[in-house]
């Protein structure tokens, strides 16, 4: 069970159109403890049905592209939240419902599957190890979905914040309604989160280096990257376009410590959730066919090891791990020529 959501909406009504607006939902085993710290504080809760609690003076879902607008009519907010209950089979708890980001809007009209990762209706989801990573349900022909995108990655590629503890910012002064003049909405106050526990993933855990070998040596390997990147499927920063940035980083679970100095596309379609990045430690993978499913590979490690194209449409990077290529435009030949440089320099 989902514990806390970012929710997007669409219905076929008047004056809610398609993701118009979104909100944060707590379901679950999460609705008490949340309906408690909220009784602390003395903020109003509304009950709107059997399944569905609303904190109107509570925002989690924080839009920071200019003004927000709140949605005032109680009947559009159950309306709006009904079909949510009913995908995640629990008791909901809704905080404000407010208008979406433009930049958001814009993402999610145009195709979610490009801009988040493991997409998959809400009755069939499977939460991911990585912590970092935050729920997203939409709506697509009135059936729900979830997907997945990382917290870091929601300014840049969507233009909002997302706060999924229960120590929620509450908003300060009059409430700006649907109806009225709309003024820029103040910064989110957040508390002191605990400390999150590492992800649990399947990848080598890098060891840190000393700082000014660390950084001669990113340097070093984003010139031999500099000078090979060619075409729409290799990125060499700053260049790498943002939503390619963020799938890439949530498919391979990359640190948010971590610095991408380059990417390569695997996928036909762009999305980059299938990819080699560069980064300044050593080098993270995501495979869409071939096993494993992702990997790491400190450079510490890459004078021991053997860059090969293998079979039709693959690269070895020894020890039992490979990564398919089909679907880049790089081809194999260029990624083993990269890899084997930058071993050479390291050497």
């Amino acid at each position: 069970m989902l514990a806390t959501c970012l929710t997007l909406f669409t219905v076929a009504e008047k004056a809610i159109h398609l993701y118009d607006w979104f909100t944060g939902v707590t379901s679950g085993s999460k609705v008490n403890p949340a309906l408690a710290e909220l009784e602390k504080k003395r903020v109003k809760v509304e009950r709107l049905s059997d399944r569905l609690l609303y904190a109107p003076d509570v925002q989690q879902a924080v839009s920071l592209e200019g003004a927000t607008t709140y949605l005032s009519d109680a009947r559009q907010v159950r309306t709006l939240l009904n079909p949510v209950a009913e995908s995640l089979q629990s008791d909901v708890l809704s905080t404000a419902v407010v208008s979406t980001p433009p930049q958001l809007k814009k993402a999610f009209q145009k195709d979610p599957w490009e801009v988040l990762i493991e997409v998959r209706p809400a009755d069939r989801v499977k939460p991911p190890l990585n912590p970092d990573l935050i729920p997203i349900v939409f709506f697509d022909q009135n059936r729900p979905y979830i997907g997945w995108q990382t917290r870091g990655a929601l300014p840049s590629l969507f233009g909002c914040e997302f706060h999924d503890d229960t120590g929620i910012w509450t908003p300060s002064g009059p409430r700006v309604e649907e109806a009225r003049d709309i003024v820029p909405a103040a910064a989110p106050k957040r508390r002191t989160a605990k400390p999150r526990l590492p992800a649990k993933t399947p990848v080598a855990t890098p060891r840190p280096d000393a700082a000014p070998d660390h950084e001669a040596r990113s340097r070093k390997v984003l010139e031999i990257l500099s000078r090979h990147a060619s075409g729409s499927d290799f990125h060499v920063s700053p260049g790498i376009p943002p939503a390619k940035l963020a799938n890439a980083a949530a498919s391979c679970e990359i640190p948010k410590d971590e610095r991408m100095l380059a990417l390569i596309d695997c996928t036909i379609f762009g999305s980059a959730k299938n990819c080699l990045a560069f980064c300044t430690r050593g080098i993270y993978f995501h495979n869409g066919l071939a096993s494993p499913v992702r990997g790491f590979i400190p450079y510490e490690e890459f004078p021991q090891r053997e860059f090969k194209a293998h079979l039709i449409s693959e690269i070895t990077f020894g020890n039992h791990q490979d990564l398919d290529v089909s679907g880049s435009g790089v081809s194999k030949h260029q990624f083993v020529a990269v890899l084997q440089e930058i071993r050479s320099a390291l050497q």
